[in-house]
């Protein structure tokens, strides 16, 4: 009967002193919002040092997109040791990839183009992937623009074929003509458009929609 009478006292006990772990593991999880370039890079570094947890990756990711500078280097490099190893673990690069995208900055499509001319299969992807996430946060195509301008063909090509692709709907020629008059100012016309970076690579009937597009805006209301 001493026994019955002490299980739930022991329950309780046990139950406390859980819940003081529970509470004490918490408040030495550090919190990735509030890390300096500093500790951005000791965190990402030792994540890179082995496998990447999956309750991890969205810190990765974070961390990835309000620290660029930092830590789109620390992925690529990481990527890069790790798909020349004998036993690579294709997951492994696939989370440090997409973190890489979520960035959707213009370092982070040329480093998964360069990637990409060796195994284009697994990084074209992400390159596609990177212009999908700029659309809930900026103007993809101003990222086209900012890859176009840095003189990369590899990732030129490839940011052209997510873009060609992507222009078959008006909404998205109105936001592509919003991010060439962007780049080119007030002075943009039907006629100058033809000879843009981007659009003079872009299919015929693409062109012509295009400048069609922008005449309809430039024409008075």
């Amino acid at each position: 009967m001493a026994c019955k009478r002490l299980l739930p006292q022991m329950f309780v006990v046990l139950f406390a002193s859980a819940s003081a772990h529970g509470q004490l593991s918490a408040q030495h999880t550090p919190d990735v919002r509030a890390f300096d370039d500093d500790q951005t890079r000791g965190w990402v570094l030792k994540a890179l040092s082995t496998d990447i947890p999956d309750y991890k990756v969205d810190e990765l990711s974070f961390l990835a997109l309000n620290h660029p500078r930092i830590v789109i280097p620390l992925l690529a490099d990481r990527i890069s040791v790790e798909s020349r190893l004998q036993g690579s673990r294709p997951e492994f690069i696939r989370k440090m990839a997409d973190a890489l995208a979520y960035t959707a900055e213009p370092d982070a499509v040329i480093r998964l183009a360069q990637f990409a001319a060796n195994d284009g299969p697994l990084f074209g992807y992400y390159i596609d992937r990177s212009l999908d996430y700029a659309m809930g946060r900026r103007n993809p195509y101003a990222l086209a623009y900012e890859v176009a301008d840095r003189s990369d063909p590899t990732a030129t090509d490839r940011v052209l074929r997510w873009v060609e692709n992507s222009l078959l709907r008006q909404s998205r020629r109105a936001e592509f003509i919003n991010a060439a008059v962007a780049h080119h100012g007030a002075q943009l016309t039907p006629e100058s458009l033809e000879s843009d970076a981007i659009v003079s690579k872009l299919r015929a009937t693409t062109r012509e929609l295009l400048k069609n597009d922008l005449a309809s805006r430039l024409a008075p209301k």
